[in-house]
């Protein structure tokens, strides 16, 4: 998890755009993390 968000700061990514979920489980040990990140509008989709 910090290095992914060391390199996300490095990419000069806006921290805002940034969010950490705690999926929490027992033991504590098998709890995870995940990292997302908001992307705007990029454009239309072709489907």
């Amino acid at each position: 998890m910090h290095t992914r968000l060391r390199r996300l700061r490095e990419a000069r990514v806006d921290a805002s755009l940034i969010r950490i979920e705690t999926l929490c489980r027992r033991p504590v040990e098998l709890s995870a993390y995940r990292l997302s990140r908001f992307v705007t509008d990029t454009g239309p989709v072709d489907r």
